[in-house]
């Protein structure tokens, strides 16, 4: 996510839940990273500055499809303050898994931040 903010509401949560976070500012350095690395879950943000983060899932899934050596599938979830269901849509073409409405959602209610985040790691994404 390109917000300081977001960043760290959604990496607390994710750290009493008891992962390690890293986190990218933009599409471009988040490319990079989940290249380096395999994440147990990447959580993308659809609007971010540099590549957002359909452009850098379309990347990646295409990148991924060329390493015969990874062996596995990045799980990645989605995420977003203002995308609308074609943008939801598109991602999920494209190979985001889950979407999700970010913390700061207009959309979402008042108390809505670790939810979202508490229903994923009770739904069926691998461990």
């Amino acid at each position: 996510d390109d917000s300081k903010a977001v960043r760290k509401l959604i990496g607390r949560v994710l750290e009493r839940s008891g992962f390690q976070v890293t986190s990218a500012t933009n599409g471009l350095e988040g490319l990079h990273m989940m290249q380096a690395e395999v994440y147990d879950i990447a959580f993308v943000d659809f609007l971010m500055p540099v590549m957002n983060g359909i452009q850098m899932v379309t990347r990646y899934r295409k990148w991924e499809k060329e390493q015969e050596d990874r062996g596995t599938k990045q799980y990645i979830v989605g995420i977003s303050a203002n995308a609308d269901g074609g943008d939801i849509e598109e991602g999920k073409r494209q190979g985001v898994y889950e979407c999700e409405e970010g913390p700061t959602s207009p959309r979402a209610p008042p108390t809505r931040g670790a939810p979202p985040l508490e229903r994923l790691f009770r739904s069926s994404w691998p461990r």
